[in-house]
């Protein structure tokens, strides 16, 4: 077996996610009607709307109650109208919370545009093709931005930046090197700002492997990936430093608590202090973001091993 770079930094597993999504605050089930070049028809969930054209200032209402704010119109390449930070559709009669999703051009059929169909809870509904029939209902494209299926009309989500997983062949911290990435298109601090951590095998079958970072100078988990789809995704879950270090403050209470138990001879569940933390660790356990991911390589760094064995085997010294 070759060996490895004295620094060892071969990357053995990636990942990588896309995310979906429209820029500023969507205000969701607004729409904008064109009525001309440069003149729109908002229309609120209220069914009221007000007319607007694109480089006007127009006064709304602020976060605070009573406050107001300036806000200018203008029009985003990804069809939507911009008022200010915050996106209304383009369109009319739109499924909001349903999306086509723009797929990979085939290399047989390079001149069809083709989507994937999501619906309001991220399930998909199908593959679709401009031009061909879905389920007996004719595909069009419109504007550019909207996907009609028959009588329906799906907004076409961009992308908005992809979050890389990479794991290196290196020891770090009792695991593997890993860095996860945001990636902006026109972004000149990508692969500068993410994240630096360790990922730590699970020590069980059907556990996930953790991403174990430095927050608030501790060392806490804000991610945890497991192999689905025979090897072809990973399923992961993630969470600010912020949430994760409420977590860790938590389980430091609760072990002061059961010292103090020991001591006076009780079982913890019997004080009230007790009970309290523990509802607070569950509201916080519960506060996680799952997505999915989809898997270069390495499907075995996400499985029960041996970190030394592997790293060894690859011809890397697991001495940090």
């Amino acid at each position: 077996m070759r060996k490895q770079s004295p620094s060892g930094k071969k990357l053995v597993a990636k990942a990588v996610h896309m995310v979906y999504g429209y820029p500023g605050n969507l205000l969701e089930g607004w729409e904008a009607q064109p009525l001309d070049n440069d003149h729109f028809r908002i229309y609120r969930t209220n069914g009221t709307h007000r007319d607007v054209r694109l480089h006007e200032n127009i006064i709304m209402r602020g976060a605070e109650r009573g406050q107001t704010t300036s806000a200018m119109i203008t029009r985003s390449e990804s069809g939507v109208l911009m008022v200010g930070d915050r996106s209304v559709l383009i369109g009319r009669g739109i499924k909001h919370g349903f999306q086509a999703r723009l797929l990979a051009k085939n290399s047989l059929q390079p001149n069809k545009m083709s989507f994937l169909l999501l619906n309001d809870k991220l399930q998909q509904m199908g593959r679709v093709t401009v031009g061909e029939r879905f389920e007996g209902k004719q595909v069009a494209l419109v504007d550019g931005h909207l996907l009609q299926v028959g009588e329906d009309v799906f907004p076409i989500v961009p992308p908005k930046h992809e979050v890389t997983l990479l794991v290196m062949g290196s020891p770090f911290e009792g695991g593997y090197l890993t860095y996860i990435n945001v990636v902006e298109k026109g972004n000149k601090l990508n692969r500068q700002d993410g994240a630096m951590g360790a990922l730590i095998p699970p020590q069980n079958k059907g556990e996930p492997a953790q991403f174990v970072e430095v927050f608030g100078g501790k060392s806490v988990v804000t991610a945890r990936f497991w192999v689905e789809s025979n090897g072809k995704k990973l399923g992961y879950q993630f969470r600010d430093g912020e949430t994760a270090l409420e977590e860790l403050k938590i389980q430091e209470e609760l072990d002061t608590i059961r010292r103090m138990a020991i001591d006076v001879g009780i079982e913890p569940e019997e004080m009230a202090e007790y009970a309290t933390a523990m509802d607070k660790l569950k509201a916080v356990q519960e506060q996680w973001e799952s997505a999915g991911m989809a898997l270069i390589q390495g499907s075995k760094m996400f499985e029960p091993h041996s970190v030394r064995d592997e790293l060894e085997q690859r011809g890397i010294s697991y001495a940090h």
